[in-house]
């Protein structure tokens, strides 16, 4: 707590009274003033209690009110009661939910169209490495007009060091570039059920990197859970009716990477000094490199003179097959700013 550029620490524990601190001089009718408890400086911080009535029963309501800062200032510090801090838990649970459930959302629709754009039996543009280069493009200058538009929030004061930047944030956008290109790709030969159902095994590459990169601490509970998903994988991929061999390598190496990226994200993340530690810092910092990265494997695979002269783009026109190429940038940006 601060007044007039100094700062003087009231010295009380957070787990004792969780306070809520209000700087207004505003009084609660309802509650009576205390002798004092505690001094701050010299300062004699009187306790006031209150009672509120929820549910049936009484909750004590304590306050610490006209708390001197040492340069004439007075502060008013009120705690929370247990029915505030129940309402609080509730708010975020529900924020977090809906997180939860616009990413289940946004990642649904992004598959779905995905394949619907890959396969030959519907739309059929045979480049899915090309196609997300152009979602990087999209989304880093999504992220780059978020932190115009909202700087406060979105725009962190430090920026990574070339060093830094070279030897985390470079392997991070390689490991999820690949991720979503191979994820793509396999789209081509695979049901979109089976992707999904291979998809669900980078659950146990994001726990084995984050035994190897100390994340967590291995123990039996998590081993079993490996064991478990392991086990469901196997069962899923020899049960199925269509079956590629090409189409699954292509999804585990992509659940490979994606649990190596994860695990890389989560350090960067960390890392405030990095300005990575919100979803469009982020984006806006690794998708240059992962752009780069998938254009040079896309050229590499695909062949960009394949993709200029394929007959696609006469059969469908070019303002509509850039806008069938284009518009999955924004769902994947949606997406990417709810899961992290």
């Amino acid at each position: 707590m601060s007044g007039a550029g100094s700062s003087t620490k009231l010295g009380l524990r957070q787990e004792e009274y969780s306070p809520l601190i209000d700087s207004s001089s505003k009084r609660n009718s309802h509650e009576t003033p205390s002798s004092p408890q505690r001094t701050t400086n010299g300062s004699s911080v009187p306790r006031r209690t209150s009672r509120s009535t929820s549910r049936g029963f009484q909750t004590s309501i304590r306050s610490v009110s006209r708390a001197g800062t040492g340069n004439g200032e007075v502060l008013e510090v009120h705690f929370a009661s247990v029915e505030q801090k129940r309402i609080k838990w509730w708010k975020d649970a529900a924020i977090t939910g809906l997180f939860i459930l616009s990413w289940f959302l946004f990642a649904t629709i992004l598959s779905v169209y995905n394949k619907w754009m890959f396969s030959i039996k519907y739309l059929g543009f045979p480049f899915p490495l090309f196609v997300t280069t152009l979602h990087m493009i999209v989304q880093w200058g999504l992220a780059a007009a978020v932190r115009r538009l909202w700087p406060a929030r979105f725009k962190p004061d430090v920026n990574p060091s070339k060093k830094d930047y070279a030897t985390k944030a470079v392997p991070t956008a390689v490991a999820t570039s690949l991720d979503i290109g191979l994820s793509n790709l396999s789209l081509k030969l695979i049901t979109l059920s089976f992707y999904t159902m291979c998809k669900s095994s980078s659950l146990i590459f994001v726990l084995l990197f984050a035994f190897l990169l100390r994340l967590e601490k291995p123990s039996l509970r998590l081993i079993f859970v490996i064991l478990l998903i392991t086990a469901g994988v196997l069962l899923m991929v020899f049960t199925t009716t269509s079956f590629s061999l090409g189409g699954l390598i292509l999804v585990l190496s992509a659940s490979f990477l994606g649990g190596l990226r994860w695990g890389l994200t989560q350090i960067l993340l960390k890392k405030r000094d990095m300005g990575m530690n919100n979803p469009a810092a982020t984006v806006f910092w690794l998708a240059p490199s992962m752009a780069v990265t998938l254009s040079i494997t896309s050229m590499a695979v695909e062949g960009w003179i394949r993709v200029w002269n394929d007959p696609f783009w006469e059969r469908v026109g070019i303002f509509k097959s850039l806008f069938y190429l284009i518009s999955p940038g924004f769902i994947a940006f949606a997406m990417v700013m709810s899961e992290y």
